[in-house]
């Protein structure tokens, strides 16, 4: 109800630091009062007893006693019957001591448990746990490490709580973090576990889950806890957990013998498949298409369980992990793919000699890691994270995976030209590169702009043609290399509303139109060509070198992109673009645009073109169509005829049946 920094979530008469005057303009306390009751679920509160000590700024003569108690009453006389109060004593009592605050709160309703953190605890009857365990309530140490108190007299149950987010470098824990923490999350058979606890001890369990800035549950956490109340309403056994082990729990020390059946050359040695880096890895030699990793333990070990990493180029058909037994070799697992971050567990050995044996692959075998782990050892938590991620990376691209088809339009001021220019044709295959490929003067394609007037532009005809081809999704270039924003702009006025008659809003009214038709909608975004900008990136150019990139990304690529996405809420994806043999857009430039989508949308998904860095779903190559199927989520984003924008004498359109055959081939 009320963190440190004195901020209410609930109609306090007592201050204007509270949701009802914040922007929100909401009860948040009554609403959820309303729906626990809706729901059968019981209420609890979160209350910080006392305030840091520069809110003084907000409260004249700052956070007093007289004002925790309003406080106090307020929820305990407005918001129907409260369970107990988690008092958090961190900035401490807030001048009203606990065994005061006991009585203030009991006056009101007598039933309500009162426990604090920390600090004393002769007059509480609940035993709060600030990163607890299960536990009777005789075990005064199952209360966490922030419990340095004495157990008080008075206890009559005992409740502890973490955060569902786990440790992490960075952000927050029992609030939202970062974005690129929103991969991780504690496992549900972790929770689980401790619920069984709960349950065993009589405890209270409470996990906390701190929604996001618009106040969404993490869709990870969603999966998580769903899972948990699956195995809780099933009543499934108590899972089997890891026992807790050193990160060194990977038997694979130095010293550790290390060969394979060959080496592409010393940069990728055998070693560098089992030292613990994902950024190095071990090939074979020129035209293999199989191959082996042996690891010599020194001396016989029991293992039970293998992590096989083959992340960037997933080219086994065939494998076996196998140990030596005397002059032969057992295999432990089989299998055919591997591609991705792999565990796998089998029935526990002891041996000295074990090995990865790739029987077969499509291309040189290549593996990033192979370690090998004692039964029960706890995972490379870089593996455990990444399994967190995927996870949520799954849920964030359900809708696309099962959408299968969709509309990709190109669509801004080239159509206009539609590929000719006073009389010249343009060569260049596609017809949006025409201003570049022309070359057209800037102020001569731009002045385009000052007479478009699309007057047949229908959003929902547009969108019921996609629908009534059976496709699931809708894109539309909001932004070109030409710079030209499809939207309207307070950054920049070289936009459709600002500088064309029309003043209109195409990606709104198609998103709208697609939320009415039930598609999803989308939008190509150029991040880091613009041609009209003296800092961004142009096709093949030296001048790139002498560009300030950073400068073009930081004060407008990433503004105009974060302006979209706040004034476009019903955006369900983002189609980057970079053209290839960019090598200017790095992992770390990438990193800013995909930082910024998840701190605003962290349901958004978006594609592989963003310098490397992580993406939901791959896209291959324009009109890119694969031999053999790729792993993991992808699309094959493809034209009609030859061009993607409109290009009057390009009349090389497939026929019906070859894109009917690419639509069955490719889904």
């Amino acid at each position: 109800t009320k963190h440190h920094d004195g901020f209410c979530l609930w109609d306090s008469k007592t201050t204007d630091r509270k949701s009802t005057k914040a922007p929100l303009g909401r009860d948040v306390l009554a609403e959820l009062r309303k729906s626990c009751d809706k729901h059968g679920i019981k209420l609890a509160l979160y209350f910080s007893e006392g305030e840091f000590k520069d809110n003084a700024l907000y409260h004249p003569g700052g956070y007093t006693p007289e004002m925790k108690k309003a406080q106090l009453k307020e929820l305990l006389t407005q918001y129907g019957p409260i369970e107990y109060i988690w008092f958090d004593h961190a900035q401490t009592d807030g001048g009203l001591s606990h065994q005061e605050t006991f009585l203030w709160c009991k006056q009101f309703q007598p039933a309500c448990f009162v426990g604090f953190n920390h600090g004393d605890q002769s007059d509480a009857d609940i035993r709060l746990g600030e990163m607890g365990k299960p536990g009777p309530l005789a075990d005064h140490s199952a209360a966490g490490p922030h419990m340095k108190n004495p157990a008080g007299k008075n206890y009559r149950l005992a409740e502890f709580t973490y955060p569902i987010l786990p440790r992490h470098k960075g952000g927050a824990m029992w609030f939202y973090s970062l974005p690129e923490h929103d991969g991780l999350c504690m496992s549900a058979e972790k929770v689980y576990a401790d619920y069984l606890g709960a349950k065993k001890f009589g405890n209270i369990f409470s996990i906390d889950v701190g929604p996001d800035y618009r106040g969404r549950i993490r869709d990870i956490d969603v999966v998580t806890l769903r899972k948990v109340g699956e195995m809780i309403r099933t009543g499934a056994p108590a899972p089997v957990l890891p026992v807790v082990a050193p990160a060194s729990s990977a038997v694979l020390p130095a010293g550790v013998k290390v060969r394979a059946s060959s080496e592409w050359n010393a940069e990728y040695a055998a070693a560098k498949a089992c030292d613990g880096d994902e950024a190095t890895r071990w090939g074979a030699k020129a035209e293999s298409r199989a191959g082996w990793l042996e690891v010599d333990l020194g001396a016989e070990k029991e293992i039970g369980r293998a992590v096989v990493m083959e992340i960037n180029f997933p080219r086994t058909q065939q494998f076996a992990i196998e140990c030596k037994v005397g002059d032969a070799w057992q295999p432990l697992v089989t299998g055919t793919t591997i591609a991705g971050r792999r565990v796998y567990d089998f029935a526990p050995v002891k041996a000295r000699i074990f090995r990865l044996n790739i029987i077969k692959a499509n291309e040189v075998p290549s593996i990033e890691e192979f370690q090998l782990l004692a039964p029960g050892a706890t995972l490379p938590e870089a593996l455990e994270q990444a399994q967190r991620e995927e996870a949520a990376r799954l849920v964030r691209t359900q809708w696309f995976r099962e959408a299968k088809f969709g509309m990709f339009i190109t669509w801004g001021l080239y159509s206009v030209p539609g590929g000719s220019w006073k009389g010249q044709e343009l060569k260049h295959r596609y017809g949006e590169w025409i201003e570049w490929a022309l070359p057209i003067p800037h102020a001569e394609y731009a002045a385009i702009a000052d007479t478009w007037t699309p007057r047949n532009f229908d959003a929902d005809l547009w969108v019921k043609i996609a629908k009534d081809a059976g496709m699931k999704y809708l894109l539309l270039t909001a932004k070109f290399h030409d710079g030209f924003l499809m939207y309207p702009s307070k950054i920049t006025a070289y936009n459709i509303h600002d500088r064309t008659p029309w003043k209109r809003d195409p990606v709104k009214e198609l998103s709208e139109a697609c939320a009415r038709q039930g598609l999803k909608f989308g939008v190509y975004w150029n991040h880091v060509y613009d041609w009209q900008h003296p800092d961004a990136l142009v096709p093949n150019s030296a001048t790139n070198a002498h560009r300030n990139l950073d400068k073009y990304i930081d004060e407008v690529s990433l503004p105009q992109l974060k302006e979209m996405l706040v004034d476009h809420p019903l955006i369900s994806f983002i189609w980057f673009d970079q053209a290839h043999g960019t090598p200017e857009m790095t992992f770390e430039r990438g990193k800013k645009f995909a930082d910024l989508v998840r701190s605003i949308r962290p349901d958004l998904i978006f594609n592989s073109r963003l310098g490397g860095y992580p993406a939901d779903y791959a896209s291959m190559g324009d009109n890119g169509l694969p031999s053999s199927i790729p792993t993991g989520v992808w699309e094959s984003p493809c034209t009609i005829n030859d061009t993607w924008g409109y290009k009057a004498q390009d009349t090389n359109f497939k026929s019906a049946a070859t894109l009917l055959f690419n639509l069955v081939d490719v889904v």
